[in-house]
C-alpha cells in the first residue's frame, strides 16, 4: 500500500509543479529572448536570475515585464 501512495505523490510532485514550473521557465526564456529592448547583458542577467531562482525569478521577471509592457501600451496609446 505505500507504494501506491509513493506513486500518486511523485505523479502530484510532476504533474501539479514541474509541469507548470517548466512552462513558466519557457515562456519566461522565449519572451527574454524576443524582447527588443533589453541589451544583451540584461538578457543574460535575467536568464542567470531564471536559473538560480527558479520559481521566484520567472514571478519576479513577469512583474517587471507586465509592468514595463503596460508602460509602453500607454506611452503608444495616447
Amino acid at each position: 500500500m505505500p507504494l501506491a501512495l509513493t506513486t500518486f505523490w511523485e505523479w502530484f510532485f510532476v504533474l501539479l509543479i514541474w509541469v507548470p514550473l517548466v512552462a513558466m521557465w519557457v515562456t519566461a526564456l522565449i519572451d527574454i529572448i524576443g524582447h527588443p529592448y533589453l541589451n544583451g547583458l540584461a538578457k543574460a542577467l535575467w536568464v542567470v536570475c531564471i536559473f538560480l531562482v527558479p520559481f521566484f525569478g520567472v514571478l519576479i521577471y513577469l512583474i517587471f515585464a507586465s509592468a514595463h509592457r503596460s508602460d509602453r501600451r500607454a506611452r503608444y496609446a495616447g
